[in-house]
């Protein structure tokens, strides 16, 4: 039964940012800049968890392996806000905030319910490294305003 859970869980790490690409416009060669922020971030988020079995030996990389992958879904899952395509630059801007904002709710949320005995363990690492992908996320939006500008136009 494990195994088929295991099995499903990998499908929708698949599918999911499929469909997340799709609700972004992959038709709209001018949203390319968008989809491939997401794509970083989810990449980030799932091959880390990936990797983890090749190098159980390496505690160092393990340490790693196990704080990206808050990084990586901090930093893809805001962009999810970012669909609507009749938007401006700073209706875009104060989109991705809030839904930063709801983000770090979601894995606050998470780490406060591996409190709970017997769901794991709260982890001050996942919380920050999830800081650093919102943050992270945000400034690469607004560094380049002149790439991500004429999208919202």
């Amino acid at each position: 039964m494990f195994e088929v859970g295991q099995l499903i869980g990998k499908i929708v790490l698949v599918i999911l940012p499929l469909f997340i690409i799709y609700l972004l416009g992959v038709k709209d060669k001018k949203r390319l800049s968008i989809i491939l922020l997401f794509v970083t971030g989810w990449i980030l988020y799932v091959l880390p968890m990936e990797l983890r079995p090749v190098f159980k030996t390496n505690h160092i990389v393990l340490f790693w392996l196990g704080i990206i992958p808050n990084f990586g879904c901090a930093f893809a899952l805001p962009i999810i806000g970012l669909r609507h395509k009749k938007m401006t630059f700073s209706e875009a801007k104060i989109k991705l905030l809030i839904y930063s904002l709801y983000t770090f709710g979601l894995l606050l949320a998470f780490e406060l319910i591996s409190l709970i005995k017997g769901f794991g363990t709260f982890d001050w690492l996942d919380l920050g490294m999830s800081i650093c992908g919102l943050t992270t996320l945000n400034i690469i939006f607004r560094g380049y305003k002149t790439k991500f500008k004429r999208i919202f136009e």
